[in-house]
Order: C-alpha cells, then sequence, then structure tokens
C-alpha cells in the first residue's frame, strides 16, 4: 500500500511513493545512489558458493535506488548514499584486500555502510567495523551466538536513530535458515556508539541488526544478520530501503557521546548478577544481597571449593556433598514478564594466590613463581667427588642496575588528607509553571535538537547555582528535566553521567533502599536560595564518595550533556506542552565538592604486657648539653692602642661587601590556566595573519574587522540585539570562515563565542600546533577535529555559545614536564596542542549588506604550554578551582 512521505508534502511535484511489502521506492528526482562490491579478483568473495549477493543486486533494482556493481575493486566512495558488501566467502578478509582508509574517511563524511554476515569469519567483521570506524582499544564483546528460530522485533532503543522520516521500521524480521545472531557489541572506545535495531524476542542479548556508529561521526556501520541466500525477504528489504532512503535524507541523527553504559551485557558477570536479583522475589533478593556483599559481584555462588594447599602425599579432592550443591533460587509464581533466557554458566572464579614473604626488590622484575612441593630429603654424600675446577679470574664487580624508565602514565594525584573526601551529592529542584518559563522558556518544544539552546540554559543553571552551593561552575551537572502534569503524565528527559563504578553501587544498594538524605521545607529553601529564587522544593537524593577517576569520567560525560537533552526532547511527544499548561518542572541537577567526612578510628590503646615478657632494652641516655659559651670579650679601646703605639689616629674601618651573587635565571612556567582568554592573532586584509602584539595592530582596526576578537581591552558592545563596529560582521566580501590563532601553544576546554546579532554559527574545528606560530594555513594536516557541528544556528542573539572539549579531545589533564619547549612538545601534548580554532558562519543567500552575522567575541578556556611571558596572560589567568 502506498503511503506519502513527510518530505513529499513540502516538495510539491516531487513524490516519493513506497510500493509493495517489500518497500519499493520509486521517486520522482534523485534517486539514492548506492553501491554494491561484487569483486571475486581480490579473493574476499567467491559467487559460485552462494548466490546471496546475486539475490542483493536484485532487491536493489527492484527497490529504484540509482545502483552500480563494483565488479573490480572497491569502487570510489565519494557521492554515495550507501555502499553495500555481501558475506565473504573468499579466502580474504576486506580489510586486508581493500583500501580501509577510504571507507573511513567515506564514513566520516556521513556515508552509510551495511554488511550482510554469514556467520563464518566474524573476526574480520568486527576487524573491518572498528578500523572503518576509527575506534581504539579492544572489543569487550561482539560474537556470534546462533542462528535461532525465535522471532525478531524492532527494539526500543532504535527508534532515536532517525529523525521524522516517512518510512518506518519494519515491526518484524523473517526468521530465515540463514540469519546470524550476534551479542549486543560493545568496545572499549569510550566514543563508541552501538545500538541493537532487531533482537531476538525476550531477549536483547541476541541480536539480528545492529547500527555501529562513533560520537560526532555522522555515517555508521549496519550490521545485517541476514546474507539474501534464501531469496529476497520483505521485512528485510523494507529495513534496507529505510536504512538507505533516511541516510540519504541526513535524517540520521549524529551521537553526540558513546552509549557504552546503556549495554548491559558489556560487563557480562556483573550484570548477570544484577539480572538475576531483579527477577527473584524479596525472600531470594536478600540472599542475594548478603551474597554480594560477603563474595563479590563477580563469583559464583555457591563459591567454589578451595583447592588444596601441596602436600608431600597429594590426595585426590574430596567430592562436594551433595548440600553444597544449592541451587539458584527460583523466581516466584506471581505475574511476571517472561524471564530472560538463561545465560551460559561462568567459569569459577580463581582462588587468590597465596601470600609470600616479604623479599628485598630483585634488579630486575621477575614473574611470581607458583609455590613448589616440598623438598625431597638430602640426597647421600658424594663418595667420589670430581677434583675442584682450577681457578677463574675473579669477574668484575657487577654495574649498578640502570634506574627504571619514567612511566607513560601520568602521576596519580596525592590521596586527600584524612576527614577530607570528594562527593556527588544529587539533587532534584522543583519549579511550579510559572517559573518554568523562566528556566527553559515559554515552549520547551522550541529546545528539540537545539543543542545551543540548551546549553544556554544549563550554562545559567550552573551559575545560579554554583553560588548557592559554594562551588566552581563546572561542577554543577544537569543531568535532566521532569514535568509532572496536573492530570498525573510524567514525562522525562534524561542522561546518564553516572560513572560505571557508581552504577555499581548504586545497583547494589537499590536491592536495600534507603531513604532520601533531606527534604528542604520552604523556610530551608529561602535561607539557600533566596525568598524570590521562585523554587517550590528541593531534595537531596544520594551522597555518594567518588575517585578522580570517576570526577573525569563525569566531566566527559557532562560535556554532552546540552546535545543529549536536545535529541531526547526531539524523541518526546510534545504534544503534551501544548494541550497542557499546568505542570511542575523538575531539574535533576548533580553537585561535585569536597566534603568534611568522619576521621577514621583512633587505633585501640596497646594491651598491657603478659606476666614474664621480656621487653627490649630500653634506649641509651640521651647525651648531656654542651657547657655555655662563655662571655664575649669587651669591646676593644681603640684609643688606648693608639696611645701604647704612638700613632697619630687608627683608620677604623670594614672591608668593601663582596659583590652581590648574580641572580638565577628566571625559570620557565611549565604552563598557565586562562579563562576568559582572546587569541592572539587571525586574518588580515592585507597579510595572512595579524598578530596582537604587531607594531600596525591598532592602525588595522577598522568598523567590523576580525581583529577585534583578539584584543582583550577592546570596549563591549551595547546590550541589545544590533550591529556593532566592534565585533567582528561575518559576511564582509563573502567571508563566512575565520581563523583564531594562538602565537603559543595552548589547549583548550571551553570555545565562548558571543553572537550578537543573527546568530550563525554552524561549525567550529581546531587546528593543530605545528611546531611554531602559524603562517596563516588552515587546511590539510593543520585541521584538526570538528569539535561543534550543526545544520543551522538557532541560539538567540545576546547569547553566548558554549563549545566544550573534553579532557580526552583536549588533553587538558596530560602531565607538563618541565624544562621542555614550544618548538618541541612532548609527544603527549604535541598531539593535543592547538595553534587556533577555524569558526564556520552561515548567512542566508539573500540576506543584506547590514545582516552579519555578528560575533562581539571569541574566548577560550584552558592553559599556554611554556609560555615566554606569562605576564601577558595576567588579565585571563584562571582562579584555583574548589572542585
Amino acid at each position: 500500500m502506498a503511503r506519502r512521505s513527510a518530505l513529499a508534502k513540502g516538495l510539491g511535484p516531487l513524490v516519493a511513493l513506497l510500493l509493495g511489502v517489500v518497500g519499493r521506492c520509486v521517486s520522482i528526482g534523485a534517486r539514492p545512489r548506492v553501491s554494491l562490491y561484487m569483486t571475486e579478483s581480490s579473493s574476499v568473495l567467491d559467487l559460485s558458493w552462494s548466490k546471496g549477493p546475486e539475490n542483493l543486486r536484485q532487491s536493489l533494482l527492484k527497490a529504484g535506488v540509482e545502483l552500480s556493481v563494483a565488479a573490480s575493486g572497491q569502487p570510489r566512495l565519494a557521492g554515495l548514499d550507501a555502499y553495500l558488501i555481501p558475506p565473504t566467502h573468499g579466502s580474504a578478509s576486506y580489510a586486508e584486500a581493500e583500501n580501509m582508509e577510504a571507507v573511513a574517511n567515506y564514513i566520516s563524511s556521513g556515508g552509510l555502510v551495511v554488511l550482510t554476515l554469514n556467520g563464518l569469519h566474524q573476526a574480520n567483521d568486527a576487524d573491518f567495523v572498528s578500523r572503518a570506524l576509527g575506534y581504539t582499544g579492544k572489543w569487550k564483546v561482539c560474537d556470534v551466538i546462533s542462528s535461532g528460530s525465535k522471532s525478531l522485533y524492532l527494539s526500543a532503543q532504535a527508534s532515536g536513530l532517525f529523525r521524522a522520516s516517512s518510512l518506518d521500521f519494519p515491526a518484524s524480521l523473517e526468521v530465515a535458515d540463514t540469519v546470524t545472531r550476534t551479542s549486543w557489541c560493545a568496545h572499549e572506545d569510550v566514543d563508541s556508539f552501538i545500538v541493537p535495531i532487531y533482537t531476538s524476542e525476550g531477549d536483547e542479548s541476541q541480536v539480528a541488526a545492529q547500527l555501529f556508529g562513533k560520537a560526532g561521526t555522522p555515517g555508521a556501520v549496519v550490521v545485517l544478520g541476514y546474507d539474501w541466500k534464501a531469496g529476497p525477504q520483505a521485512q528485510w528489504n523494507a529495513l534496507l530501503n529505510k536504512l538507505i532512503a533516511d541516510f540519504a535524507a541526513g535524517a540520521f541523527v549524529v551521537p553526540a557521546s558513546g552509549n557504552a553504559d546503556e549495554n548491559a551485557t558489556a560487563d557480562g558477570n556483573f550484570a548477570s548478577v544484577l539480572d538475576s536479583a531483579s527477577d527473584v522475589a524479596d525472600a531470594a533478593a536478600e540472599v542475594v544481597r548478603r551474597f554480594l556483599q560477603t563474595a563479590g559481584a563477580a563469583g559464583v555462588y555457591p563459591s567454589p571449593a578451595a583447592t588444596p594447599s601441596p602436600s608431600p602425599s597429594p590426595s585426590p579432592s574430596p567430592s562436594p556433598s551433595p548440600s553444597t550443591n544449592t541451587s539458584s533460587p527460583s523466581p516466584s509464581t506471581t505475574d511476571s514478564p517472561p524471564p530472560h533466557a538463561p545465560r551460559p554458566p561462568r567459569p569459577p572464579r580463581p582462588p587468590p594466590p597465596s601470600p609470600l614473604p616479604p623479599t628485598p626488590p630483585p634488579a630486575t622484575p621477575s614473574p611470581p613463581t607458583k609455590p613448589s612441593p616440598p623438598m625431597p630429603p638430602n640426597p647421600p654424600p658424594n663418595l667420589n667427588p670430581r677434583p675442584p675446577p682450577s681457578p677463574t679470574p675473579p669477574a668484575p664487580p657487577p654495574q649498578p642496575p640502570s634506574p627504571p624508565p619514567p612511566s607513560p602514565f601520568p602521576p596519580s594525584p596525592p590521596p586527600l588528607p584524612p576527614g577530607i573526601a570528594k562527593v556527588v551529592d544529587d539533587y532534584t529542584v522543583t519549579y511550579g509553571s510559572d517559573m518554568a518559563a523562566s528556566i527553559i522558556g515559554d515552549n520547551p518544544a522550541d529546545l528539540k535538537n537545539n543543542a545551543s539552546a540548551v546549553a544556554e540554559i544549563v550554562f545559567n543553571i550552573q551559575g545560579a547555582y554554583a553560588d548557592k552551593f559554594d562551588v566552581d561552575p563546572d561542577a554543577i551537572l544537569v543531568r535532566g528535566f521532569r514535568f509532572l502534569f496536573s492530570d498525573g503524565t510524567i514525562l522525562e528527559v534524561l542522561v546518564d553521567t553516572t560513572p560505571a563504578a557508581k552504577k555499581r553501587r548504586m545497583a547494589l544498594a537499590s536491592l536495600a533502599p534507603e531513604d532520601m538524605l533531606h527534604v528542604y521545607n520552604h523556610a530551608e529553601v529561602a535561607a539557600k536560595f533566596g525568598a524570590d529564587s521562585g523554587m517550590s522544593g528541593l531534595v537531596h537524593e544520594t551522597r555518594t564518595s567518588v575517585t578522580e577517576d570517576e570526577i573525569m569520567e563525569m566531566l566527559d560525560a557532562s560535556a554532552a550533556i546540552p546535545a543529549a537533552l536536545a535529541r531526547r526532547m526531539a524523541e518526546v511527544d510534545t504534544r503534551r506542552f501544548l494541550q497542557a499548561t499546568d505542570y511542575v518542572l523538575e531539574v535533576l541537577v548533580t553537585v561535585i565538592s569536597f566534603q568534611e567526612v568522619p576521621l577514621p578510628p583512633s587505633p585501640p590503646p596497646r594491651p598491657p604486657y603478659a606476666p614474664g615478657t621480656v621487653l627490649p632494652p630500653s634506649p641509651p641516655p640521651t647525651p648531656p648539653s654542651p657547657p655555655p659559651r662563655p662571655p664575649r670579650p669587651p669591646p676593644i679601646n681603640v684609643q688606648k692602642i693608639a696611645a701604647e703605639l704612638g700613632a697619630d689616629f687608627i683608620n677604623n674601618g670594614f672591608p668593601p661587601p663582596s659583590p652581590p651573587p648574580p641572580s638565577p635565571p628566571a625559570l620557565n612556567l611549565p604552563f598557565i590556566n586562562v579563562d576568559n582568554a582572546t587569541g592572539t592573532g587571525t586574518v588580515g586584509t592585507k597579510r595572512a595573519v595579524v598578530w596582537r602584539d604587531d607594531s600596525d595592530y591598532t592602525s588595522l582596526l577598522t568598523p567590523g574587522s576580525p581583529l577585534y576578537l583578539i584584543d582583550p581591552a577592546k570596549p563591549a558592545c551595547p546590550a541589545k540585539c544590533a550591529g556593532c563596529d566592534k565585533a567582528w560582521k561575518a559576511g564582509t566580501n563573502n567571508v563566512l570562515t575565520l581563523p583564531i590563532f594562538f602565537k603559543e601553544p595552548t589547549q583548550v576546554s571551553k570555545i565562548y563565542i558571543k553572537q550578537i546579532r543573527n546568530s550563525g554559527v554552524v561549525k567550529v574545528q581546531l587546528l593543530k600546533w605545528m611546531g611554531a606560530p602559524s603562517t596563516g594555513q588552515v587546511t590539510g594536516n593543520v585541521l584538526g577535529k570538528t569539535v561543534y557541528n550543526v545544520t543551522k544556528d538557532t541560539s538567540k542573539c545576546q547569547s553566548v555559545l558554549v563549545v566544550r572539549v573534553g579532557p580526552k579531545k583536549s588533553g587538558i589533564n596530560l602531565p607538563v614536564p618541565a624544562g621542555g619547549s614550544q618548538a618541541k612538545l612532548p609527544t603527549k601534548l604535541a598531539a593535543k596542542a592547538l595553534g587556533g580554532i577555524l569558526i564556520t558562519m552561515q548567512r542566508p543567500a539573500d540576506a543584506g549588506l547590514n545582516y552579519g552575522p555578528f560575533v562581539e567575541y571569541v574566548r577560550f578556556k584552558g592553559r599556554v604550554l611554556y609560555p615566554k611571558d606569562a605576564s601577558k596572560y595576567a588579565y585571563a589567568a584562571a582562579k584555583k578551582k574548589k572542585l
């Protein structure tokens, strides 16, 4: 049955129709451009082994796409909307035979690669995915499970992959004989974004179709478990058509961050324990909770028998008694959802190694040795000993051991003093609908896919709450919004910033939940936030001690909060906001701070010695103090000496003082932290780069010039949505890209861009430090990662766009060794040091001469490496954090 797509409604005569149960698409206008790999000469495919590739080609032709067949090697991928690779049956893997760098570039530019499986070369397929997406690290889990017969249904996670589309996902897929199911894959790369699209009925760990992406990457790899060997299947064809059409239309939602925390099967041991604990009845849950507290989350229940220690006469281990083979508690017979499929049994946990007596450290480390069996009795003496060997010259004295190489990892931070701990407090702050509009705007629906607007809300909340909680604004994390309507409906827009380790503690605590820490009354809220704050409620939910690594994990996640919240708002049915205005807004906030905690208990007093105990001898007595010094002699009478010598006078003086030692040379600081710092150079009208300390800099300033962006002392523009001579007027002479350069290597954690009229920032890219100040180059190997990329800037005038660069991308937490130089940075710092940024603006084609956009300032937070003159950054020296 044909139906009109949402896109076709606005295209007039360009009407897209979906025909037939296979979703055959015939469009008036440009068709999706698809290429199918069918090359036998590379030894990747064996087309005589299976008809799957040919059946796949026929399905694509019937779908109406613009198909090209790559019969002589990997095709030119630029310009394609999708690239399909059938199951590989040959002797070589695709990654070995073809150009994977071209595949990775194609995906990073927004392309779709569809890989179909046959279950024979899973390791090659996993390697292809990791190399195509540039994953770093290893696969945690990604295995072929089975070719089972369970029904395949659309997963809940698939609904957020694409924006509004005229094509719907099929509700289910056919279970053909050649469908391969894999695990829900998980990778060590924190930016990996892996979503199961179709899973087996009742078991999300068996996946038949899976999307692999990466944070900030507009393209993806989709792995399908059907190989088309058994011929075309209507729903599998419909799924393939939707993927191709949605990527061709740009409907794929680019992930802002990785989603490894969403995969409950990634940490198999712990997840299986929690799944079992959540399914059992109350009595059984108590058993599991006690077991977790005593045996550890990664153990087995019951615990395995201890390994017997070696003995001179080993004997077989005793068999476990029937009482030890206690079966796991079974769920109660009350109504409950169908249980998950049983997980494969885990191997028993190995016993801990026996403690060894302390030994002096050896010159070179050696692996620990296994405990040896008892020595046999001494042999009888040798009655016919050999003559002693002739003496050999003495060996030279051993060389002192060389010092160990420095560790490649940064040193651990010093431990906190007793009584002080770094904690995370979770709060829920409540506002009525009258105040909610001042927090999130008059229409919450405006926040859909508007990361800039959400970033401004988060920025304002951080600033307002930082003073009240006496922390730095960066220590305030906004985890989401909750709307409670008068009819009882609740809408939640949440993101997860909880560290993995804290999740485990919370999961264990949920088996025996406790009450909230504190519910503030109106008087307490007014005392903390002020009577005019508009806050109607405050609940302190939890407090958890965290480590430095967990803090960094949370801050990494917080950098993606605006984009994640904007994406979640797009998934919420916003008709609720249009139908009812009487609601309560809850803002979920996390505060990171130092807090006093109880001191550890003092050690107990030493018990009295038992009678007859021989004590060690007392230390020798302290030697007596030296005798006092004799009194100083009386002063010399110079006149008396002159009379006795018959001298007329004695010249009483002192030798000239020694010249002061030369002052030591000034030590260069390894780095200096800055906040609200400007760049130091940008493009000029007559030369490639103009630096702020150039002698003619002031004479080059003209109204609307970008040179104002590198002047920290320039006058501020009026606080109104209007043009300003002291701001950069983008679009002049059709210039819409502008580099801001640093004259010294800089690491950036935040970028602040204030626009005062007709906002238009759509992309921000990093420019690498190449060992010296820039000469104006912004292309080629100088161009670094993209840290901000939207199709349209919807932020308001007079707002500040905050682009956060996480610790991993910025390297802001890497150690900076003393004695380095800007020309030869340490390897890890050199990979993260920047020579500037590149800003791309957007301007309508029919905009007038005075449209702009107008940018008042571009400022940075981060640190300058090995500054030559730290006083130049005194205006932006960052204050010491409380966090």
